[in-house]
């Protein structure tokens, strides 16, 4: 079965600091370990502090008792421009992108609690909001023109 991820905003009053002139730790609030469930599948993402510049994540999706999908993520500044770069793996770890593609958005919108990256061409847009200490929304979103699909995960913090 083909995953589809998308995120929509909303409605989440972005307000704060330009992206351009924020720093990978602004993101802080999203460390840790945050598991969740849609459907009968579970999803796991993992976010580090920041270091060298760079925060790292690691996502997990499993349905039906075996991995569909793995992400490796990085949230660095590039320039001016705060960016999100990753790749997606099989459960052989084959990459789904070629050996040198990854998936690239930048920041767009940065608050106290939340981010949305983005970009354009095919349309993909990522929010992160942390709704509580221990829930953070997740909302892909991705298509073109009318066609845009949507889904969200709602997570909780879990145990490292």
């Amino acid at each position: 079965m083909r995953i589809v991820w998308t995120l929509t905003l909303l409605g989440a009053s972005l307000a704060g600091p330009a992206a351009a002139q924020t720093e990978p730790d602004t993101l802080r609030w999203m460390t840790g370990r945050w598991v969740g469930t849609v459907g009968q599948a579970v999803a796991e993402e993992q976010w580090s502090d920041a270091a060298a510049g760079a925060k790292m994540g690691m996502f997990r999706w499993v349905e039906a008792g075996r991995v569909a999908v793995y992400e490796f993520l990085i949230i660095r500044r590039e320039g001016s421009e705060l960016m999100l770069r990753f790749k997606h793996f099989n459960d052989g770890l084959r990459g789904r992108e070629e050996k040198d593609g990854m998936v690239v958005l930048r920041a767009v919108q940065i608050g106290a609690r939340d981010v949305v990256f983005e970009r354009d061409e095919p349309r993909l847009r990522i929010l992160y909001r942390l709704e509580s200490p221990d829930r953070l929304i997740s909302v892909l979103e991705q298509g073109s023109g009318d066609s845009l699909q949507r889904t969200q995960f709602t997570f909780r913090r879990a145990a490292t």
